[in-house]
This record gives C-alpha cells, sequence and structure tokens, in this order.
C-alpha cells in the first residue's frame, strides 16, 4: 500500500513538472546545433567567437532575436565551448518557448561535468539563475541536473596557491596555471612613475606557459641569477565573478610589486588557467640582469 501511495506521488509529481517547450514557441526548432568542444583549438578563435558573441548580446539587448542567433550559432561553430554565446543561445530559446533545444545545448556539459570545469560551474549557474527556473524545474532538467553539485568552485584556494608560487620562485606550480591556446592578461601599473603613461594600468596579452614563467620569473628571488624582486600580497583574497582580488598597499616600494588581482578559467574541477594577473609596481632601480617582459 506504502509503495503504491508513494509510486502515485511521484508520477503526481513528475505531472506537475513545467512541460519544456510552450503550445506555440516563438521560434523554429533549429535544424542543428554547433558541437560541443571543450576548449578552443587557438587564442583567435576565442577573440572571433567572443565578437560574435558581443555583437549578439547588444542584438538582444533591442530585442532583435533574428539577428542574435544567427550570430550566436556562428560564435559556437568556431568555437564549441564559448560559455557566453552557449548560454545567451539556451536563454534565448527557452525565453522563446523551446526549452527541448536550451536543454540540448546544455547536455553536454552535463556529460563532461566532471572532466571539465567551467561545464560543472556553467551548470551550477543555470541551477541557479531564474531565467532557467523552467528548464531546472522540468523532468528533464531536472534529471540532467540532479547530479550536479552544490559546492561552488574554490577560487579563492586557487589564487592563494598561484600567488604563493609566484612569490615563492616554484616554476613548477606557476606552469600548471598556463594554457596553450588560451592567453592571458598582464596588467601593470607604476602610481609613483614620473612617466604618466606607466602611472596608469597597461594591459598586454601573453599567451603560453613560457610567458607565464617569464612573469613569474620577475619575483624570483631563490635564484640569483633570476635578480628577482619582492612580490608583496596583502591579506586574503576577495573573489567574485572568477576574479580574486588583494587590497594594494598605499605606496609600492622601489624595486618591490604588489599583486592585486588573479583571474582564472576553470579548465577542470581542480585545475584553472590564469586569464589575468594585475600588478602594482614601486619605481625602478636599475639592476644589471635584470628580467624583462619588453
Amino acid at each position: 500500500m506504502r509503495q503504491t501511495l508513494f509510486v502515485g506521488l511521484l508520477l503526481l509529481l513528475v505531472a506537475c513538472r513545467p512541460k519544456l517547450d510552450d503550445e506555440q514557441p516563438t521560434l523554429k526548432v533549429p535544424t542543428s546545433l554547433p558541437v560541443f568542444v571543450q576548449e578552443p583549438i587557438a587564442a583567435s578563435v576565442v577573440f572571433r567567437a567572443t565578437e560574435l558573441a558581443s555583437e549578439a548580446t547588444v542584438s538582444l539587448a533591442r530585442h532583435d532575436v533574428k539577428t542574435a542567433i544567427p550570430l550566436l550559432t556562428e560564435a559556437l561553430t568556431v568555437d564549441g565551448s564559448h560559455e557566453q554565446a552557449r548560454w545567451l543561445l539556451a536563454q534565448t530559446f527557452l525565453a522563446a518557448g523551446r526549452g527541448s533545444v536550451a536543454l540540448k545545448l546544455i547536455a553536454p556539459l552535463a556529460a563532461h561535468q566532471k572532466d571539465c570545469g567551467w561545464c560543472l560551474e556553467f551548470l551550477q549557474k543555470v541551477k541557479q539563475d531564474k531565467a532557467f527556473s523552467r528548464l531546472v524545474q522540468s523532468a528533464e532538467g531536472h534529471a540532467l541536473l540532479a547530479d550536479v553539485p552544490e559546492t561552488p568552485l574554490p577560487y579563492a584556494q586557487w589564487a592563494k596557491s598561484l600567488a604563493t608560487a609566484m612569490q615563492n620562485g616554484k616554476p613548477d606550480e606557476v606552469g600548471k596555471y598556463a594554457h596553450i591556446t588560451m592567453p592571458f592578461d598582464l596588467v601593470r601599473a607604476c602610481p609613483d612613475c614620473t612617466d604618466a603613461a606607466k602611472r596608469e594600468p597597461q594591459h598586454r596579452p601573453l599567451l603560453g606557459q613560457t610567458m607565464l614563467l617569464k612573469v613569474a620569473s620577475r619575483f624570483d628571488m631563490v635564484r640569483p641569477e633570476s635578480a628577482g624582486i619582492p612580490l608583496i600580497i596583502v591579506g586574503e583574497p576577495q573573489c567574485k565573478d572568477r576574479c580574486c582580488t588583494w587590497q594594494a598597499p598605499k605606496t609600492v616600494a622601489p624595486a618591490t610589486a604588489a599583486l592585486t588581482r588573479l583571474c582564472l578559467r576553470p579548465t577542470s574541477p581542480t585545475q584553472p588557467t590564469v586569464s589575468e594577473i594585475a600588478l602594482v609596481f614601486g619605481t625602478s632601480v636599475t639592476r644589471a640582469g635584470a628580467p624583462s617582459l619588453k
């Protein structure tokens, strides 16, 4: 009797869940969808997909869905790992009453959540975002997302590990945070420099493990040949939106640098790659053999 009652309640619960698709959706089911790719193959691919996604974002702000969808589809065709394009495309189809299409766009990520960090985080955001509530509450969406853990990825732990490795001259540890195809942005500023241009943050895109180790070698005081300068890290980082920030000291001593921000992209659930390093430098002191990033 109890088993029959339980089955009955379960069937009733499933029947009460919202359907994925509206009876009168405003968009047609596409003939095909872009394939899922876990990682981009080249930096140029990332840039092109981001340009397309940005154009689509402008179109969506104007409620021009017909223009946005081809742009987002092309972005994902160019780079099947582009998170923003996949998110916006799934959200657009869901809002138009095509939840089944949104589910197909998200399903490959669920299949890779154990080895793809950004996939796992994407799914966690889907579960939390009100725009996806209909998909999450549907029987199909509930089944797809049932195994997604609630625990957020440990950005503070990752950031502190990379910061410590840079500070203590541990190239083997630093190298783990480099990506072969995804560049990182090096942001440098020298508030007390006489050159006005250096006082403002300067952005420089860099790529690969060699360049990341070159940046870190600037602070390697373990090996004398590196002629490194001290790297100051003040307090605990505050992390938000994949970036962790440290409070910069009011004044950075000459021939010294302070780490102010690290941004990370979760390559796997246990290992990220760096996407930004922000540093504040004190005034320069001429030192023979000091490494240069020029």
